[in-house]
């Protein structure tokens, strides 16, 4: 009689990169498995297949040691026995941009392609800690509709499948580990006793939605192993309903939708958005929120490196492309490697060894490296093309560039930069530089700092004579930071020519207009939309003159014990919270002028806190801080100095702040509470591509192995409202934030988490934060509009991309500069010599033909940029939009470059429809509601 069950065995490994040993430590085991694996696979027929943990890294990591492996791993990747991508690394998901996400699954891919094989057209997350609500649209980018996993839905008691339907309505089958001992299910139960696997197959079978089960053979870092087959062969003598076999994780998926597309399948639970329900019942499938504030300056450093990356150096290497500059895509993917090595969920949620995240902050240097160097040549290619012919030959240029979606706004902050001879020269005869706009009007502008003998940036150039390089500019400059009333176009530049005139007298009774009133007496920073006060105790009062709204003690610091580890923060048993709005717990508090101008100005507050020194354990501990360890914070005091920094400029809505803490405490959270006031049972967080509305009350988890909290992982910002309007915090690489189920509502970011970890017998230092750590965050009112999702991610993209700047001669001193440096001293003619003459030939003619003010792309439209790119390819760019809103919203596009096709396509970048483009450049899309667009339009004839 035949068994009705049939349980696919998929052999695997669970491949943390680097976690309580660094990446170096575990390449030895990777290295010494994999050569293991491919013995076993050429030694065991009947040993048939093995799964690399969704993710392609690993081949790199082992080949770099075993070069000469290549061809015979490629065989056994090409036969379908070695089960590769589609990851590059498994990532967090909720820590990243959603830009960060598609460019993980888009190398994965290519790697694959390199091995001849397509990916393994599953998502596997199985060991990510929640998951994000747009992750199956993501997949299905790339053609994928299953998503393998474990975390998130709650644990135990669930089917085998699920079907998991993303913001946008995108629905992925959902394959779920064993609840109660996640994936090695197999592997835990292969060498138990006869009753203990009966048992084990009756939970099986009665999770299972069909008659085609799955079991996991393998766990963290485990290696194939020689006796599968054995194991199979004795777990089938044992089974009463179920025959196993060794398989893949293809083959189970094809006869599982077979299976359930037949008639009589279960139907299955559906899951909508966010999967972010605690841990019920069962194993290993614990959220681990606390990750989004484990080891801030790392989650700062890839924000940067993030934005950097997408938004302004790939974008305008686009565009330098596009003009006729060199390609310097080779650079920004070795960038992005070194950034998705970093994403590695391990990695960036910081819950590993010391070594291994001091190694993080050399891979973000070096991405950042690359990513500025692409982009400061990339406007340097664009500055040289720009004709201003009309201006004098020893005429200089700053050309200002804008990496945003909108103009600058009335007030534009950058720089430029001279020779310290210049200025000297000019200064001795009573000169001031201003800036002259295209129609040679002099720009309102003033000096906030004069840097002298300072780097030049860019500090390296390319040279277009007959022997190419790329030289320093080794002379130092004098560079002026100003602040002009001029708007610089969208994604795109203005060229101003830097002028001297004679510097006026002003009278000392003649009072100069101002936009932005400061009195440090009053604690007073106001402009036209809002106005700050700075209490006695530091927080900061905020009146918002639009909606008339008023807000009271935003900014509280509040310190309080953590007895967590790097995965979650967890109270002391006996905790002591200290506030700054105490006074006894908080010395005087001193205001003072950092900066002020006509049209911007910041207060400095400063002040030291008294928190406990350090937490102490009153019974044996487990190393981690767990709960039941009988904790508390010591009686011993330390301070804690702290300043913020409040500056407001003219036509911001907002208060920019940067808190620095000189951190001499242990183990412990300090916080920003702002508290908001809205009369709403809701709030409002970005997360990649999407912007989602959760609820402020807590889950009912009482008895749950896993407590819901109030803590939760943003992106850009956090936010709530009511009719009346609302408030936001807006952040830089801080990723935790609540807002509290109290009257006020309020919004709380973690600033700083300090804590103790016992990983494998080591115990964490870097962990604890000791020293000067500084954050920025940003607080603004804002109205209640139809457009909400999309005016938040607005104003988050305002706040966070800054403009650049590049200072370079005229039109005809650039000419000339070009033919002295063709004619190379005491070389040959080259117009006299043949092959010289020829190797000019075959370069391009440098034309400058761009106008002085420009946007290469022209976005209108409550819609969100992700990217806009060179495409895979090469032939094409990229842009890559998404709808923020619950509904369809209309986006339009006007190209201001040439494009010889258009199409939309998947994330692949390969077209799947045809898109309109009218003779003037315009494109009108219709979103449909949080959809992802990926646009392709050809450069190439």
């Amino acid at each position: 009689m035949g068994r009705k069950y049939k349980m696919h065995v998929l052999s695997h490994t669970h491949w943390d990169r680097e976690w309580y040993q660094p990446y170096q430590g575990y390449r030895h085991r990777l290295v010494h498995q994999m050569d293991a694996l491919l013995d076993l696979l050429e030694t065991r027929e009947e040993y048939r297949y093995f799964h690399l943990d969704g993710q392609t890294s690993v081949l790199d990591d082992y080949l770099e040691v075993r070069p000469w492996q290549k061809e015979r791993l490629k065989k056994h990747i090409k036969a379908g026995r070695i089960l590769i991508g589609p990851w590059f690394t498994m990532p967090d998901e909720a820590l990243l941009s959603g830009e960060s996400l598609v460019r993980n699954i888009l190398l994965g891919c290519r790697m694959c392609a390199d091995y001849g094989v397509d990916p393994m057209p599953v998502g596997y997350i199985t060991d990510i800690f929640g998951h994000v609500s747009q992750t199956p649209q993501i997949f299905a980018g790339f053609g994928i509709d299953t998503v393998f996993l474990h975390r998130g839905t709650g644990g135990d008691n669930q089917t085998q499948e699920l079907i998991w339907r993303a913001a946008d309505g995108t629905e992925a089958l959902v394959i779920k580990a064993y609840p109660y001992i996640g994936y090695q299910d197999f592997m835990q139960f292969r060498n138990k006793d006869a009753d203990t696997i009966r048992e084990y197959e009756s939970i099986k079978n009665r999770l299972a939605t069909t008659p085609v089960m799955f079991a996991l053979d393998g766990n963290d870092h485990q290696p194939a192993k020689w006796d599968t087959p054995e194991a199979i062969e004795r777990m089938n003598s044992i089974f009463e309903n179920t025959k196993a076999f060794q398989s893949n994780l293809i083959a189970f998926v094809n006869e599982l939708k077979k299976a359930r597309a037949a008639k009589g399948a279960k139907k299955l639970p559906v899951f909508t958005g966010e999967l972010n329900i605690p841990m019920r019942g069962g194993m290993y499938c614990e959220l681990f929120q606390g990750t989004a504030s484990a080891r801030i300056p790392l989650k700062q450093a890839n924000d940067e490196v993030e934005m950097l990356l997408s938004r302004i150096a790939e974008p305008f290497h686009a565009w330098s492309l596009l003009v006729g500059g060199d390609s310097e895509k080779e650079y920004l993917d070795m960038a992005w490697r070194y950034l998705l090595f970093n994403h590695a969920h391990d990695s960036i949620c910081g819950c590993s060894s010391d070594q291994v995240h001091r190694d993080m902050v050399y891979r973000f240097e070096q991405a950042r490296i690359l990513a500025t160097d692409t982009f400061e040549f990339a406007i340097q290619e664009i500055a040289d093309r720009i004709d201003t012919s009309s201006l004098p030959s020893d005429a200089h240029v700053v050309t200002v560039f804008n990496a945003a979606t909108t103009p600058s706004g009335a007030l534009s902050r950058f720089s430029f930069e001279l020779s310290p001879e210049e200025a000297a020269e000019k200064a001795t005869d009573g000169l001031k530089p201003v800036l002259l706009d295209a129609d040679g009007a002099e720009i309102d502008m003033d000096i906030l700092q004069v840097e002298k003998e300072v780097k030049p940036r860019p500090f390296m150039f390319k040279t277009r004579g007959l022997t190419p390089a790329i030289r320093p500019y080794v002379a130092p400059r004098v560079r002026w930071h100003v602040e002009a009333k001029t708007s610089i176009p969208p994604l795109g530049y203005c060229s101003f020519e830097i002028c001297w005139r004679k510097a006026r007298n002003t009278s000392r009774t003649q009072k100069r207009q101002t936009d932005v009133n400061v009195d440090v007496g009053k604690g007073l920073l106001e402009n036209e939309l809002i106005k700050v006060t700075v209490t006695k105790d530091g927080s900061v009062n905020l009146y918002d003159k639009t909606t008339r709204k008023r807000y009271k003690g935003l900014g509280v610091l509040e310190d309080c014990s953590d007895a967590g580890h790097g995965w979650d923060h967890y109270y002391a048993d006996s905790d002591v919270r200290v506030l700054s709005s105490d006074e006894k717990s908080r010395s005087a508090v001193k205001l003072s002028l950092v900066a002020k101008g006509r049209r911007s100005a910041s207060l400095s507050v400063r002040y030291s806190l008294k928190v406990p020194a350090d937490i102490v354990y009153g019974g044996p501990a487990d190393g981690l801080g767990r709960k039941g360890t009988n904790t508390s914070r010591s009686k011993r005091k330390t301070a804690l100095k702290v300043e913020t920094v409040y500056k407001l400029q003219s036509g911001a809505r907002r208060v920019d702040c940067r808190t620095t803490i000189d951190n001499t405490a242990k183990c412990h959270r300090v916080r920003a509470i702002c508290p908001t006031g809205c009369k709403t049972n809701y709030w409002y967080a970005d997360t990649a591509f999407d912007v989602v509305k959760r609820k402020i009350a807590l889950m009912d988890t009482k008895g749950w192995y896993e407590e819901d909290r109030e803590e939760r992982r943003v992106k850009n910002f956090a936010a709530v409202c009511d009719e009346q309007g609302g408030l936001a915090v807006f952040t830089k690489g801080l990723n935790e934030a609540a807002v509290q189920d109290n009257r006020s509502r309020s919004i709380a970011v973690t600033l700083l988490r300090s804590f103790r970890e016992l990983l494998q017998g080591q115990t964490t230092m870097d962990s604890q934060l000791l020293g000067t750590h500084t954050v920025e965050y940003a607080i603004a009112p804002f109205s209640m509009t139809r457009t909400l999702e999309a005016d938040l991610m607005a104003e988050a993209e305002r706040y966070k991309i800054k403009l650049a700047s590049y200072t370079h001669l005229s039109t005809r001193g650039a000419d000339a500069a070009l033919v002295s440096e063709l004619g190379e001293p005491n070389a040959i003619d080259p117009q006299e010599h043949e092959p010289l003459r020829k190797i000019l030939a075959g370069r391009p003619a440098l034309v400058r033909e761009l106008p002085r003010d420009h946007s290469f792309v022209e976005l209108y439209g409550p819609i969100a940029l992700s990217t806009i790119k060179v495409s895979e390819d090469g032939g094409a760019v990229i842009v890559r939009l998404w709808n923020p809103l619950p509904r369809k919203a209309t986006a339009k596009l006007s190209l201001n470059f040439s494009c010889s096709g258009a199409s939309v396509c998947d994330m692949m970048e390969k077209p799947t429809g045809e898109l309109a483009v009218t003779a003037k450049g315009k494109v009108t899309l219709n979103i449909a509601a949080k959809k992802i667009v990926t646009l392709r339009f050809e450069t190439n004839e």
